[in-house]
């Protein structure tokens, strides 16, 4: 499931993000997600990102893994943030390695 965030997600929005990520969930189980980060006004802190991503935190123990694609300035927040995504295989690819993202979120679930 591909997610395009360009500005702060709206209640509506969030519910919408919410009820189809039970549905897929539902039908599929484990979920692959990914989730292009694009900056916006309000977007200015750790936390605003947290926010708008709880969803992700809810459905954890269903996301096998997570790749997030975004600005370059955004990355060390991003990796400090996936701590508090426990759970979630996560990694954080800057925009021009779109291709490295996409191979990773594709790629054979690894064997523990």
């Amino acid at each position: 499931m591909a997610l395009h965030v360009r500005r702060e997600l709206s209640k509506r929005e969030m519910d919408e993000i919410d009820r189809t990520l039970a549905d897929r969930i539902h039908q599929h189980g484990k979920i692959r997600l990914f989730v292009v980060m694009e900056s916006y006004p309000t977007f200015n802190s750790a936390e605003s990102i947290y926010d708008d991503l709880r969803f992700a935190v809810k459905y954890k123990d269903h996301i096998e893994r997570m790749a997030v694609l975004g600005d370059e300035a955004w990355k060390k927040h991003w990796i400090a943030l996936f701590g508090l995504f426990g759970g979630i295989t996560m990694e954080y690819f800057v925009r021009s390695d779109f291709k490295s993202a996409i191979g990773w979120i594709q790629s054979p679930k690894e064997d523990p």
